[in-house]
């Protein structure tokens, strides 16, 4: 996996090979990169510079928002039980409940937990630090319930 970095914007690249291929895919990393913003700016692979390329032309890349993939009821349980399956920190779960709220509606589901959608949007931001009470609500929300289980 390597990324490559034009300003603020970092792009995730899911390619790769093994120790034998990673200097070209190193390269590799770096055309996509620059066919995606060719701008010029060197991309923040380590270990590797950007060699000056003709200009190509900008291809249009949708952002990726995993909510727009949970379509039903079933959809969110499967996400939330595979989410559950790994580690998980305080960071991961405020987002997962974030896109599980994008995908189910943040007005409903506010509504369904009694607090305000300015308040959920809060909580459910990357710097928001919700209630364990609110985290409650929002599990029982979703149809599911906290438990503890081995590791």
């Amino acid at each position: 996996m390597y990324y490559g970095r034009t300003g603020k914007t970092i792009y995730l690249l899911l390619c790769g090979g093994d120790e034998g291929t990673q200097d070209s895919d190193i390269k590799n990393a770096h055309a996509i990169v620059e066919s995606i913003d060719p701008t010029g700016e060197k991309a923040g692979q380590v270990g590797a510079t950007m060699a000056a390329k003709p200009k190509r032309p900008k291809i249009k890349v949708a952002q990726y928002d995993s909510a727009d993939h949970l379509k039903s009821e079933a959809d969110i349980k499967n996400y939330l039980t595979a989410v559950f399956e790994e580690p998980m920190d305080r960071e991961m779960l405020i987002h997962t409940f974030g896109v599980v709220a994008r995908a189910r509606g943040m007005m409903k589901l506010a509504k369904e937990i009694g607090i305000t959608r300015a308040g959920l949007y809060k909580a459910l931001s990357p710097t928001g630090n919700p209630s364990f009470e609110t985290v409650a609500k929002i599990v029982g929300a979703f149809g599911m319930r906290l438990s503890a289980q081995a590791a």
